[in-house]
C-alpha cells in the first residue's frame, strides 16, 4: 500500500510543476499505477496473500 501512496503523491507533485514536459501524461501514468497497486493489495488481502490470485 505504501507504493501506491508514493505513486499518487509523485503524480500530484509532477502535475503541480508548471514547466514539466508531458506532465499530464506522466500524471495519468503514475495515477493509473497507484490504482493498479491498490487493486493488487485488495486482491491479495481477499485471497490470503496468495500471489496466484493476481
Amino acid at each position: 500500500m505504501k507504493k501506491s501512496e508514493v505513486a499518487i503523491i509523485s503524480a500530484i507533485e509532477i502535475y503541480n510543476k508548471p514547466d514539466f514536459k508531458y506532465r499530464e501524461e506522466t500524471f495519468a501514468l503514475l495515477a493509473l499505477n497507484a490504482w493498479e497497486l491498490l487493486l493488487k493489495v485488495k486482491v491479495l488481502a481477499e485471497n490470503a496473500n496468495n500471489a496466484r490470485s493476481i
